[in-house]
């Protein structure tokens, strides 16, 4: 990303993207719960070495709800699939750093929040605007995507095949924050912003 023009944008409020804040699974999980989305299973077997309480599982003892592997990689598979990436509003992004979807979750996977800045414009829209004034560059692709995945719309911003769009790219969304960190993009906010 780099270029030789600068362009403004309007924005409706800003979240500063600061460092990403760790989420405990057990307030992920409290919000799921509440809002109907994730359950209490009853797997596992009661041991009788009380190490804490897991709210996942009905019958553990032996772990606590943030030590759960099976709840961990439940929700990095609902932020994966895009189900619970947005549960906070829609510029708020949860992620995981699992190395890459499908890779067994270890208890050192952690969960991360990241807020960004709330545009009037969608992504695409201004991912259009910083191509055109070159300040970032689109990918060309050599090949078409494959059968299996062409219905569904790939991100501009790679130049692999990547089947999400820029609205729901992560990585677009934390290189665009910085270049208005950095000042290559100039935000402008409503006259009442504090």
């Amino acid at each position: 990303m780099q270029g030789n023009e600068q362009i403004t944008l309007k924005a409706h409020f800003r979240n500063y993207l600061r460092d990403p804040e760790v989420v405990s699974c057990s307030t992920i999980y409290q919000a799921l719960q509440s809002l109907g989305i994730l359950h209490s299973i009853e797997e596992g077997s009661f041991e009788y070495q009380f190490k804490g309480e897991c709210a996942y599982h009905i019958n553990q003892r032996s772990h606590t709800t943030d030590e759960c592997i099976a709840l961990k990689t439940k929700i990095c598979e609902m932020i994966n699939t895009g189900k619970i990436r947005h549960m906070w509003g829609p510029h708020t992004m949860l992620a995981c750093d699992q190395v890459k979807p499908g890779t067994p979750i270890t208890k050192d996977v952690q969960i991360y929040r990241l807020d960004f800045t709330a545009f009037e414009e969608r992504y695409t829209t201004i991912y259009q605007k910083l191509v055109d004034a070159k300040i970032i560059y689109t990918f060309q692709r050599k090949k078409k995507p494959s059968k299996k995945h062409k219905d569904e719309e790939t991100c501009p911003y790679h130049s692999r095949e990547v089947r999400n769009n820029i609205e729901e790219c992560r990585i677009f969304r934390i290189d665009f924050e910085h270049l208005i960190q950095t000042g290559n993009i100039w935000v402008e906010f409503p006259s009442n912003y504090r």
